[in-house]
Order: structure tokens, then sequence, then C-alpha cells
């Protein structure tokens, strides 16, 4: 057994002559060229071109928020508006991918080919074209949004954004667009004549056919039906499609629905403003198929809806509902069809069984519990909608409709009068406050939500209330009816996707968690920012007052065709292999795609290496064993600072917060610890390995500060780690980044230390990853405060765990040093409240 002191854990350059470094055996043979006499202005340039990007983004963010705002109501816009905002956005953006490639020395130079292509999109949209898919013949589900209605029709595109984005029980399936019916009905649709298919419109079914097979993993029974589109609203023909087609027969059977649409009435006129598309889906396997749509009821200000239910081998025994159009949905109104007690009317389900209470459980097709969910489906389409429409529903085994599609119908007058904005009366104000994300009205019970939420505790219909607007709750927001976070603004992803599915929304409603408790009825208007005590229904019948323009007016459908090219984000996941230049598709791809690098290129810093040696470093004086060296790019030190400097003569705001950590006395823990020589042996080959990769620059502890600005690399012992915080005033650009890795235990004492490292930085609400005994977290769109105290806490656990690996014998061991940093860590005025959990 042998023992290490505490040297063995201090930076090495104090156990060598000065000026020299540790380098991998035989590194003296290599030619070094000389320092750059320029090696910080190069640094300066690379940090300046970093918060250029950071200022562009926020301006792109901006930009994309106030048309989305416009998209939602809040104010009138017109051609001019939206031609203009699609200009200034296009010329921000462009600087966002230059500033990029200028930062990475042009390696990103292909993300100009996809600015290129996104902007002839758009420009084609404002010419009065319908986009890149305006030539397909078909269109798969996984493709479909609003937008495209034109192009797949109303019944396509409901189905398709039920799964997709509103996380519903939805079929799979694609689109036969208008493009190709028009082709087909050219070619004659003879029902019986294969031959008859034009061969692009072939190719093209049985492509997305074997495409829906393949993700289904195996035999798949189609529906097809002909659905109206171009935004058509007169009442249709009522068509049941051809049910239970083999993969093989989709090709005629495609023809015998555009034959029945015809036949029963339906107009195919030339033009794509009233045509006809087809739908290719997937047969729901159903013992009850439905309908649900909203009516004016004057007793009943904010409407009603009428849901329709109809056994499979009944047709003729359909049954009507009525129930409240907003939460909690009560039913008003029914008509039951007599049953004969003793046949079963669904699997399950016979008139007047008794049930586990010997009760006798009726005879309606659809209890309450079905009914409600029902109506909850179709108020969050009717949110995303704003405009009349019939939803198509089937039940099978689940509790929760699946949707089939949808039609629109022609808008009926609402014979309710209110307010622009309703009046709250005499309701009680919970809270007010905050920043206005989605204008609207929503009621139900309060929810709180985590920042790794589960969402299968997350009632749909609820009011969300979460800490953080952070992109992880974007899972949450189809199922809920508003969300109402403490931190965040109008400019972040959330936003985004809370305008994108008209959630109402609130961000940045401090005390909201202290003020409003969870499970208790509440009706928020976050356009007055206020919630409420109760279900207010003054409120909720005026919700969709206050729009000027609807979803079928010219410059709204424009502006909706527009924003599909602008405003999804679908590079979420930096981690993710489809997080690449080929993957981005929108404006807000392409810039935050150019920030995630941009950070990239800044914790890689100290990767530099010769570049950065010869750089004329101040020594920090600390009061604890370790050496570090200071670059200031500006801004960092105080104008007095000499060669060696105090920690009271720190302005780097993240800094300052890290160092106070760094110097807390009893995280460095001095007594020797027991190393075997198998630790030497196994951690000497990974160890040099580590440090020809970072260069000579590793060899000593820099730090590179601004005023809101730190990167710090630091070698202690046998491990590295890198800290790199941006902190401002902006909380969607306040980030923490941390990496560590390395140890000279062998490997499963070196994954403990991993593990430990990763719960503390969870704790301190960080998204961690682990791949062995590497160890990344990040941290964004904080307030400045809880970054401080993250930043605080890194200085500590830097100390801490500079040699456990080398303790970890046992995950026991993990489990006491993990509540022992938490008693150690010796909390201060900027500190979170809660502490690492143990």
């Amino acid at each position: 057994m042998l023992c290490v002191a505490t040297a063995l854990a201090q930076d090495h350059t104090q156990d060598q002559p000065k000026g020299s470094e540790m380098r991998p055996p035989f590194s003296w043979f290599k030619k070094e060229k000389p320092p750059s006499s320029d090696g910080l202005e190069s640094v300066r340039s690379l940090f300046s071109k970093f918060r250029r990007i950071q200022k562009l983004n926020t301006r792109v963010l901006e930009k994309i928020s106030e048309m989305e705002r416009a998209l939602g109501g809040e104010y009138i816009f017109d051609r001019a508006f939206i031609e203009s905002s699609v200009l200034e956005l296009g010329k921000i953006v462009y600087q966002v991918v230059y500033s990029l490639n200028a930062m990475a020395g042009n390696r990103y130079a292909n993300l100009f080919d996809r600015f290129q292509a996104i902007r002839g999109s758009l420009e084609d949209i404002l010419g009065g074209g319908l986009g890149p898919y305006a030539q397909n013949l078909t269109l798969s589900y996984n493709l479909l949004s609003w937008d495209l209605e034109p192009l797949a029709g109303a019944f396509n595109v409901c189905a398709a954004e039920a799964g997709n984005s509103l996380g519903f029980p939805a079929p799979a399936g694609f689109a036969v667009t208008t493009e190709g019916c028009r082709l087909l009905m050219e070619s004659g649709f003879d029902a019986s004549a294969d031959r008859e298919f034009p061969p692009e419109l072939k190719r093209s079914v049985l492509r997305e056919t074997e495409a829906l097979l393949e993700r289904k993993g195996g035999p798949v029974l189609f529906t097809v039906i002909a659905c109206p589109a171009g935004n058509r609203r007169e009442d249709g023909p009522e068509v049941e499609g051809v049910k239970d087609v083999q993969a093989g027969d989709i090709l005629p059977a495609m023809a015998e629905a555009l034959q029945e649409y015809v036949q029963k009435g339906g107009r195919c006129p030339e033009g794509s403003d009233a045509s006809v598309a087809l739908a290719v889906q997937e047969t729901v396997q159903a013992f009850l198929t439905g309908s649900v749509s909203s009516v004016p009821a004057p007793e009943y200000p904010a409407g009603l809806f009428r849901i329709k239910a109809t056994p499979v081998n009944l047709p003729n025994c359909m049954e009507t509902y009525l129930v409240r159009r907003t939460y909690p949905y009560g039913l008003l109104q029914s008509e039951i069809r007599p049953k004969n007690p003793g046949t079963d009317i669904y699997p399950g389900m016979s008139p007047l069984s008794k049930t586990g209470e010997r009760l006798f459980r009726g005879s309606a097709l659809l209890e309450p519990g079905f009914l409600k969910a029902v109506a909850e489906c179709a108020a969050t389409v009717e949110r995303i909608l704003g405009q009349s429409f019939e939803l198509h529903w089937a039940r099978g085994g689940g509790d929760r409709p699946v949707i089939t599609g949808a039609s629109l119908l022609a808008n009926r007058e609402d014979p309710a009068t209110c307010e622009p904005y309703g009046s709250p009366g005499d309701a009680q104000v919970l809270f007010r406050g905050g920043e206005t994300v989605q204008a609207g009205v929503a009621a139900g019970r309060t929810a709180l939500i985590s920042d790794d939420p589960d969402l299968r505790k997350i009632p749909y219909g609820a009011i969300g209330i979460a800490r953080t607007a952070s992109p992880n709750l974007s899972s949450i927001l189809p199922r809920v009816s508003a969300l109402v976070t403490e931190v965040g603004s109008s400019i972040g992803h959330l936003a985004a996707i809370a305008r994108e599915l008209r959630v109402p929304a609130i961000f940045g409603a401090r005390g909201v968690l202290e003020r409003v408790a969870e499970g208790i009825e509440v009706t928020v208007d976050t356009g007055e920012r206020a919630i409420y005590e109760g279900i207010v229904e003054p409120l909720l019948a005026c919700r969709d007052h206050g729009t000027e323009l609807y979803p079928d007016d010219p410059e709204y459908i424009v502006l909706r065709r527009l924003l599909r090219w602008i405003m999804p984000l679908a590079l979420i996941d930096p981690e993710s292999s489809a997080f690449s230049v080929e993957n981005c598709r929108t404006f807000h791809d392409l810039a935050h795609f150019a920030h995630e690098k941009s950070v990239e290129e800044l914790l890689n810093i100290q990767d530099r290496g010769r570049s950065l040696t010869g750089l004329k470093a101040r020594k920090l004086d600390l009061k604890v064993p370790v050496e570090l060296f200071i670059l200031d790019l500006g801004g960092g030190l105080t104008a007095r600072s000499g060669s060696t400097v105090s920690a009271d003569e720190i302005t780097s705001v993240p800094f300052k917060a890290f160092v106070r950590g760094l110097e807390v006395r009893q995280m460095w823990d001095q007594s020797p610890v027991p190393l075997k020589l198998k630790d030497i042996v196994s951690g000497l080959d990974r160890t040099y390995s580590a440090m020809s990769r970072t260069g000579a620059y590793a060899g000593r502890n820099h730090a590179i500060i601004a005023a809101n600005y730190m990167n710090v690399g630091l070698r202690l012992g046998y491990h590295f780690s890198v800290i790199d915080c941006y902190l401002g005033e902006n909380v969607n650009q306040n980030y923490v980044y941390f990496r560590f890795v390395g140890g000279l235990a062998e490997e499963n004492q070196r994954r403990r230390r991993a593990g430990l490292i990763a719960s503390i930085l969870e704790g301190l609400r960080f998204k961690t990853f682990i791949r062995g005994d590497l160890v990344t977290g990040k941290l964004k769109i904080a307030e400045t405060s809880e970054i401080s105290a993250a930043l605080t806490y890194l200085g500590e656990l830097t100390a801490f765990t500079r040699q456990l690996d080398l303790v970890m014998k046992s995950d026991e061991t993990a489990t006491r040093l993990l509540g022992e940093f938490s008693e150690r860590s010796t909390p201060g005025e900027d500190r979170r409240k809660e502490r690492p959990r143990a």
C-alpha cells in the first residue's frame, strides 16, 4: 500500500522547475511553435463573436415572439408587417450564421446552404405559394401541421397534429395531397384499373406505405377516406371511406374513396382553394365511433360541446350528450337509446350490469370520465384552430379517445355578448404579475410541475405551475390548459412552443409557487396576468373575444404558413446525433444551433494550448493549496491589479462566485489517501492521453474571465475539469456548462466519483450526462442568484472531489460522501434555499 500526500492533488507545476510543465513521455521530441504574441487578442476576438451571437439570438427570439404574438391576436397586423418581419429576421439569422463561422474557422459553412433553402421557402410563401411541400403527391403524418391544410385537408392535419404535437392517441398514416388527387382524377381514377395510376403517384404511395409498415413493425389494415381541403367550410357529404384495406390494395381503395366522395355530392373543382385530399391511415380497432363539435347556448355563455357516439356493431344506435365547453366539462343533457339488458353493447359493457359495488351501472354508451376526456381533446383542438369544427374520434381499449380526424364547419354566430375582456366580478385574486407569453383564459386544478416532469402525474386540463420556463417542459404543454412559471420570459424556447399550441401562459411570475397551492380550482387570465380563485364564468365566456384576425383570414393563413419555417425548434438536445446542420429546418433551428456551437467553442478554449501558453497571466492569491492564473479579457479585475491579485480584486461576477466556493477550507481534505499500485497503472495511460489532447496549456490552472463571463480549466491530481459560464441580466442567456473527467484509481472507483458528482449537480438543477468517468452538466435559463449559488457550489465541489476516486471503494461510500458534502457546504446569502439532496 502506498500513501500519497496532499501534494499529489495540487497543481503539478508546484513540483517542477519554474516554467516547466508535466508532459507525456517523449513529448520533448516534438518541435513546438513559439507562443503567438497576439494570443490574448485572439481570445478576446473569440469572446466578442460569442457575445455578438448572443445578442443576435436575442433579436431573433424577440422577432419570432413578435410574429407569434400577432398570430395569437395580441394586436392587428397586415401584409406590410409580415413582409418586413420576414426581411428583418432573414438579415439577423444570416449574421448569426456568419458570426458562428467567423468564430469556428468556417467549420459550419454548409449552414449557409440551409439558410438559403429556408429563406427560399419563405419567399415562395410570400409570393403566394405553399412552400417546399406544394408539389408533394403524398405527405407522411410526421410532416403535417395546421398550415398544410390546403394540401392535405383538415381531416389529415388534425389526426397528424393530435399525435405529433398534442400527445393524443391517433392513428399512423399519410395524406395523398390535393396534387396527388388531381393526378388521380385526371387519369380517370378507375377503381378496377391499377394500370391507370400515374406512375409517380403510385411510387409515392407505395413508398409511404412501406415506410409506415416498417414503423409499425408488421402488417397493418388501412382506412382510406376522402376529405375536403383548402379551408372548405361548407358541410361536405357523409362518406364512410374504404375500411380494412390490405397494404397491397391501397391504390384501388384510393380510387374507390374518391368515387364515393364525388357520387355523394362532393365537389372537386379546379383550383387549390377548393379541392380534395385522401387520408390513408391505420384502421383503429374500435367498438365505438363518434364526433364532437361546439354549439352556442344562450343559457351557457361559453357554449357547449355536442358529443355523438355510435356502437360499431349497431350503427342505428347513436347517442348524443351535451357537456359544458369549459372546465370541468360537466354533463348537462343526454339522449340515451333503450337497450336490451341481455345484449352486450360492446365488450365489457352490457346495459344495467352490476358493478363491483353491486350497483347498476346504467345503459349510456359513454361514462362521465370518457365524456370529459373527449371534451378535453375538443377544447385543445378548438384552442389551436380558432374556428368551428367537428372532431372525429374512436374508442378502443383505452380510457381516452383516439382522434382520427376533423372537418371544418361554417362559423356560427355566438349569441353571447360580453365586454372585450370579461369582468372577474368579486373573484379573489390569488396572484397578479409576470409577463404574458400567450394571451387567453383557462380554468382547472393547479398542478405543480418539476423541471423533469413525469407526464403520468400531470392530469389533462391542469393549470401547470413551475419554477422555471425550461425547455424540458415542452412535453407537458399539450396536456395543460395554461402554464405559469416563476422564471422565464416571452422570448424563450418554451414560450415559442406555448404560442405554437396557443396555450395561455405567464412567465416570470415571481412568488407564484408560494401564493398558489396545488390541487385547487383556479381561473387564469394571462392577458391580465392574473390568477383567480375558483371557476370564473364571465372570464371563460369571453375567452375567444378580442382576436381581430381569425384563422381563415388571408393574412393569418400566410403568417401561420411562414412561421412553420421560422418558429418550430426540432434541434433541442445538443448531445443527440440528430443535432446537426442537415437537420436545421427553421430559422429558430439555425439560431439555436449557432448558440450551442458558439458555447462549445468557448467551452473548449482551454484546448487552444500553445497559442495561449506565453500570455501574461496574473496569479490569484488563494487561501487554499491550488495555483490559479487569470487571463482578463476586460472587466474581470480591478484596474489596480498587478501580477498577483487577491479575491477582493475580482470584478467578474461569475468568477467571484466560483472563487468564493473554492476558498471554503473545510472542502480541502489534506489527509493522505491510500493508493494501490494498480491505481497508478490504470490511471497513467489515460492521464497522459488526456493531457496530450488538452495541449501544453493544460499544465497550469487558468481562468479566462470578463465582467459577466468565466472559463476555468483545472487540473487537480489526475483529473481535469472545465467550467464555462455567462451570467448577465438576461435570464435566457445565463448558463453554466461543467465538464469533469479523469482520475488515478481503477475504473469502478472513477465511475462512482462520476455518479457522486452527477448527483450533486442534479440537486442544483443541472441536466447531467455520464459516460464512464466523464461527467457533463448544464444549467440554463436561470436567475442570477441561482447561477451565482451554483457556481459557489461548483467551487466547493472542485475541492471536495479532487481525490475521492481513491476512496470510492463501494456504493455505500459514495452515499456517505454525498451527505458529507452537504454537511460541509457553508451556505451564504446568495445560495439556493435547497441544498444538494443527500
